[in-house]
């Protein structure tokens, strides 16, 4: 069994293109777990040309870390 620390935690990595539909729903998705140590959302949006980013950053409930990185 592993020894983990609550420092340790785990990060979530989504990546999306021009996802604007689904990805407030994969954010929701990644904070509604049960968890018992620090989750960090990591955002990697591949240039999408839609609404993605904007949207992305509203559904985030401040509840875990969220980075976005955009490939441009």
């Amino acid at each position: 069994m592993n020894n983990l620390s609550l420092k340790e935690g785990v990060s979530v990595i989504i990546p999306f293109m021009n996802r604007a539909k689904t990805i407030a729903r994969a954010i929701r998705s990644v904070e509604a777990q049960d968890y018992n140590m620090p989750i960090e959302i990591i955002l990697v949006d591949d240039a999408s040309t839609d609404e993605s980013v904007s949207i992305a950053k509203k559904a985030s409930s401040n509840k875990f870390s969220l980075k976005l990185i955009k490939n441009i």
